[in-house]
């Protein structure tokens, strides 16, 4: 009988133990999911947000749709230059809203 309870202890033990790995893996993806969530909402640089949007896109793209008006001042992008030379910086968020819609329903600026 105490052999029974042992395995039946054990048991219980493997599975609590592996309901904690599965939480702590979740607990991990949530954290992981907030911080690119955060990132995407910061100013960053037209390069760094041609990669956080994937392979698809590239600075040239960003820059042509920012030149054709498709992207808006203060919400899409905004430049970070001294007047010489322009210097853009986009939030990876609010361009995903952008080139997530159908090329022909976005609004142009």
């Amino acid at each position: 009988m105490a052999d029974f309870n042992q395995v039946n202890v054990l048991q219980v033990l493997q599975s609590a133990i592996s309901a904690q790995q599965e939480l702590n893996q979740a607990i991990l993806q949530q954290l992981t999911d907030l911080q690119s969530n955060k990132a995407e909402a910061q100013w960053v640089s037209l390069e760094e947000g041609a990669k956080a949007l994937g392979s698809a896109f590239s600075s040239r793209k960003i820059l042509e749709d920012l030149k054709n008006g498709f992207l808006k001042h203060g919400t899409h992008y905004i430049n970070t230059s001294n007047g010489q030379r322009p210097n853009y910086a986009v939030k990876v968020s609010a361009l995903r809203r952008v080139y997530e819609s159908p090329p022909e329903k976005r609004r142009a600026y």
